[in-house]
């Protein structure tokens, strides 16, 4: 197991309102979709990217400094 400890991530206050909306909209009933760039098509996200991108965005809105998460090898 490693730990990774990101740097200082600040929300510019003019980014706060999408942040809370893309928050509350992962934690809408069903599947997130990922659409690729370019036109790519839409894939499932896996449950640890969507697990660890709501862990994020809490962490975003409660403007904690310096979020640190686990990672385990396999």
């Amino acid at each position: 197991m490693t730990t990774a400890t990101l740097d200082p991530v600040s929300v510019p206050v003019s980014e706060e309102e999408q942040v809370r909306a893309l928050h509350e909209l992962l934690q809408e009933e069903g599947k997130a979709l990922l659409i690729g760039k370019g036109g790519k098509p839409a894939m499932k996200l896996p449950d640890a990217v969507y697990d660890l991108l709501l862990k994020i965005l809490s962490v975003m809105e409660e403007g904690k400094q310096s979020p640190s998460f686990q990672s385990h090898k396999t």
